[in-house]
């Protein structure tokens, strides 16, 4: 992937969003930009994750290494059961070298594969004119060319409004996409976007454990600055609905994390300070069990003697396992059983 909508995204970072995205809306992503492609798959069987390093023979005539890795490449199925390999690439700048990439993909995963390969590019760029939709080549009566379909992310735009009213998913990740284009350098309108976005997600009425995904991927492609993420979750505390429960829980839930990356690291600092290996163990042991203790004690009140003492004599994984489970449970007793 190549990319850069908004100088706030280190490459890395806008990478991961779209492969996370991938993996979570993939049927989604086809049913809303390959309509085409979803008559033919069956996207009721699950689509398996395929390892995207491919090798090649480097001749210098492009900016590559002999590994190269393709954004998303997955195992599926067509309708009448027969396995596909589908490549998912998604490019977000001008790249003159892009569909000859895609060509390059393409037969390094037959060559693995041996069955039919699929490819799909999803341009995240700015330009309402660059559309690169195949690759050919020919020299002494050979010709071949490999054409794949395509979906421009600014083409949705109009769409956007029905899709997010219907709950796609994908719809709401492709509209975080073009609000960072839109908000580039204009860090509070960005805030104000990612604010619409977080309250549109909400009125979808998902399961708290899908809501809890797209929000991290929320997060993921809309970052914001230190202070201005400390309003949007301010604002999320504000908000009401029913699934409010799961945003709140969630923001917790990263202040947990939070202070327990400072006390491990602190207990790292302590252990390494002393000399013993076990006592970085034990501080990040007395860390799990000080954070479950006080969450605890503030979702559910004042702890029965009982409780308590079975929090205070817990072994690393009793801790490991309620910290897992904590939000799930309605009660101690639930989550101590």
């Amino acid at each position: 992937m190549a990319h850069s909508p908004a100088p706030s995204h280190a490459p890395d970072q806008l990478d991961s969003a779209w492969k996370c995205a991938l993996d979570q809306l993939i049927g989604e992503c086809i049913l809303t930009c390959f309509p085409a492609l979803a008559a033919v798959l069956d996207l009721s069987r699950p689509f398996t994750i395929l390892d995207s390093e491919l090798h090649q023979p480097s001749d210098g005539t492009i900016p590559t290494s002999n590994a190269c890795h393709a954004d998303r490449v997955y195992q599926c199925f067509t309708r009448d059961g027969h396995a596909v390999c589908l490549h998912v690439e998604v490019q977000c700048q001008h790249d003159e070298h892009f569909a000859q990439r895609m060509f390059i993909y393409h037969s390094l995963l037959y060559a693995r594969h041996k069955i039919p390969v699929i490819s799909l590019a999803i341009l995240g760029d700015g330009s309402a004119t660059w559309r690169p939709c195949d690759f050919e080549y020919g020299f002494g009566g050979c010709e071949l060319t490999l054409s794949f379909a395509t979906v421009k992310l600014l083409d949705l735009k109009p769409a956007l409004p029905a899709l997010l009213q219907s709950g796609n998913g994908f719809a709401l990740f492709a509209a975080a996409h073009l609000e960072i284009m839109q908000t580039k350098g204009e860090p509070f309108e960005r805030l104000a976007a990612k604010c619409r976005l977080t309250r549109i997600l909400c009125d979808f009425r998902w399961p708290e454990t899908r809501l809890a995904k797209m929000l991290e991927l929320l997060d993921r492609i809309m970052p914001l600055q230190p202070k201005l993420d400390a309003k949007y979750r301010e604002h999320i505390r504000n908000m009401k609905g029913t699934h409010m429960l799961t945003l709140i829980q969630r923001l917790h839930h990263d202040h947990v994390r939070r202070i327990l990356e400072r006390t491990t690291a602190y207990s790292f600092r302590t252990g390494r300070e002393e000399g013993r290996e076990e006592g970085r163990a034990e501080g990040r042991v007395e860390a799990q069990r000080l954070m479950l203790i006080d969450l605890a004690q503030k979702r559910f009140g004042m702890l029965p003697a009982g409780a308590a003492a079975r929090l205070h004599s817990a072994r690393p994984e009793e801790l490991q396992r309620w910290l897992e489970r904590f939000w799930q449970a309605n009660s101690i007793d639930e989550l101590l059983d």
